[in-house]
């Protein structure tokens, strides 16, 4: 958990969730919130700040070269050149959250997870990509109820810009979002199911 500045200010993890949390309050969005709250909480949401964050609101290359804008949001609508508004990229970075929750419901077969487990998994989809968590080993150990094993699973993902031929890039600051990940993944909080089971 983020710590408050020494004068008794918000940390900058505090005040990019902040950001990202006041596009709640926005009138159109209130249904959504409504059903999707206990995907997405202000421990989902910091912790998305705290480790994409930004907003960079100019497209940019990330270091496995895919054009990325705001807090980590890849895609088509990312274009080389046309920058992105502060409200458009709050509302892109809810709407991912929200995809990333869904996600990790649906591909851990909706297995009973703490606050902490759905956060870091959360945050964990939206760094691969859906279809690779569902697809991975972090997602099958979730099933099984493995938790060790998510660990050591997650802390795989410390590499970038595989190739068949070339092989992957180790990443420092993979293997430091990971760990934070982990760290997430252990705060106590009672397991609960989120979704129909």
């Amino acid at each position: 958990h983020a710590a408050p500045c020494a004068r008794g200010g918000l940390s900058a993890a505090d005040r990019r969730g902040r950001e990202l949390r006041a596009v709640v309050n926005r009138g159109a969005q209130i249904a959504t919130v409504a059903v999707t709250s206990v995907l997405v909480t202000a421990g989902t949401i910091g912790l998305w700040g705290e480790l994409e964050g930004g907003p960079v609101l100019t497209p940019y290359q990330d270091v496995a070269g895919v054009w990325t804008v705001c807090r980590g949001h890849t895609g088509p609508d990312v274009i080389p050149g046309i920058p992105w508004t502060l409200e458009r990229c709050n509302r892109q970075d809810w709407d991912n959250l929200i995809r990333f929750g869904q996600a990790v419901v649906d591909c851990t077969g909706n297995a009973a997870l703490s606050r902490g487990q759905r956060d870091a998994l959360t945050v964990f989809a939206g760094n691969v990509g859906e279809d690779a968590f569902c697809s991975s080993q972090v997602a099958a150990q979730v099933r099984a109820g493995s938790f060790p094993r998510v660990e050591s699973e997650m802390l795989r993902w410390i590499y970038h810009s595989c190739r068949s031929a070339g092989g992957c890039q180790y990443s420092r600051g993979l293997f430091n979002r990971r760990m934070r990940e982990v760290a997430r993944m252990k705060e106590a909080g009672p397991p609960q199911i989120y979704g129909p089971s």
